[in-house]
């Protein structure tokens, strides 16, 4: 089948980018502007799934641009002439469709910092942050040559979205696109400029940064040699970050979609960098998978990773604190530092058993599966009891931010210390637990050897 040609590539990103900011505008002006995420990542999921094997289905100006600037680099991605066409034609269509909704409905709306002015610091970074991990996972999942299999791709690209959206839109709106932040300017405001300038910078601004860890991550995408340690804890630090992020951003906004967003991150985070480190993004699962012997890690690797996940987790905590002005939570809310320590062991020993089952931990999808659905429920079940962290990282970022709101008094100490006890313990648990159940396989010669004993 010959390659689409240029005038097919761009017609499919203009009705792409189209279809979304129609469908996303006509959701959000009918006054449910909570379903609004779900729109947004179901069209992105299925338009990716439609139209990617002609144009690979970029729809968003900040995510085009990472992609040619990689091919500038030496890397994958698109030549500099179909990224600038991209770009005019996905700008082109955002605005189409917001005088369109508009036009049919109305009734228009703009992205813009939902507390007022005063916040739009704390929107721009929550836009740039998930705009660098959106066009993270593009890069990673969409265009690496060592990236999974890419049949799951629009399935991860909507479960990116919705992690990003529902993480974000209590504070900026959830936009993550400059075409719908320049479209409904433009077309739905009647050319009337609100906050778009400032969003399609720090989206564009959080697309490079992506690139440049896309970089690290992946240097023999760009002719140099696989990395090595430095590229694998970089994937640890990067994807441990976004997941608790993610995390606290959800649970700082009482979002009952919280545990949609936790799955999310960590399923999309996990198939990203699975062919990178691993995709651990969890001290306890890091442990667990050396002292099993499971991962044939090294001590000073496990550690390296280990500090990797935990600064990844603790700079995440003070992120999100600042957004929210000091926004935290408690870690253990009962005091029941018993219970806390029970309840906490027990799972995490199921989560990290479960983890390493060869059946879950061999492929990236099984590890998706194992810890995306693993941990919300987890979530769920000890929130009100242990705060259902279940990862020494997660813990520490939680920490991290309760001191930060308390002027680094250092309280919650004990809660924290509580939790990490409880979570170490647990992995050395489901690694003895699976040293167990799971003995070593014998060479060929001793299992023929055995064979013709049970003969005799």
């Amino acid at each position: 089948m010959a390659p689409p040609s240029m005038a097919v590539r761009l017609f499919c990103e203009f009705v792409g980018t189209f279809v979304l900011m129609f469908s996303v505008g006509c959701t959000v002006s009918l006054g449910i502007p909570f379903a609004g995420g779900a729109v947004y990542a179901l069209v992105i999921c299925f338009g990716t799934y439609a139209l990617g094997r002609f144009s690979g289905a970029n729809f968003n100006p900040a995510a085009s641009i990472a992609l040619g600037l990689s091919r500038l680099m030496g890397g994958p991605g698109l030549r500099p002439g179909a990224m600038a066409a991209y770009v005019c034609v996905q700008l082109v269509a955002g605005v189409l469709a917001a005088r369109a909704f508009t036009t049919v409905i109305g009734f228009t709306f703009y992205y813009g910092p939902l507390n007022g002015e005063l916040e739009l610091p704390s929107a721009l970074l929550v836009e740039f942050l998930f705009t660098c991990m959106y066009v993270f996972l593009v890069l990673n999942v969409g265009v690496a040559r060592n990236s999974s299999p890419s049949v799951g791709y629009g399935l991860v690209m909507g479960f990116a979205t919705l992690s990003g959206v529902y993480s974000t839109g209590g504070i900026s709106g959830g936009c993550l696109n400059p075409a719908l932040a320049i479209g409904l300017d433009l077309g739905g405001n009647d050319f009337q400029i609100f906050f778009s300038p400032q969003y399609a910078a720090a989206e564009i601004l959080g697309a490079l940064v992506a690139l440049l860890l896309f970089r690290v991550l992946r240097p023999e995408d760009f002719g140099g040699p696989r990395g090595g340690i430095v590229a694998q804890c970089t994937s640890e630090f990067v994807g441990s970050f976004f997941f608790v992020l993610s995390i606290g951003m959800a649970i700082l906004q009482m979002s009952p979609m919280a545990p949609i967003v936790i799955m999310s991150a960590i399923a999309t985070m996990s198939i990203a960098l699975f062919r990178v480190s691993g995709a651990r993004l969890n001290s306890a699962i890091t442990i667990a998978f050396t002292a099993s012997g499971y991962a044939q890690l090294s001590l000073l690797r496990t550690l390296t990773f280990i500090c990797a996940q935990c600064v990844g987790g603790a700079i995440a905590g003070l992120t999100f604190s600042v957004i929210f002005g000091g926004g935290y939570w408690p870690l253990v809310p009962t005091s029941a530092y018993l219970e806390a320590f029970a309840a906490e062991f027990c799972v995490v020993s199921i989560l990290c058993y479960v983890i390493l089952s060869r059946s879950m931990a061999k492929t990236s999808t099984g590890l998706a599966i194992a810890m995306g659905v693993g941990l919300p429920i987890g979530a769920m079940t000890l929130g009100s009891l242990s705060g259902g962290m279940m990862n020494p990282a997660a813990t520490l970022g939680a920490f991290v931010a309760e001191a930060y709101a308390n002027g680094f008094s250092y309280r919650g100490f004990e809660d924290m210390a509580v939790l990490v006890t409880a979570e170490v313990l647990g992995s050395f648990s489901a690694a003895r637990l699976y040293s167990y159940t799971n003995p070593p396989e014998l060479p060929p010669t001793a299992q023929a050897q055995i064979k013709l004993r049970r003969d005799d």
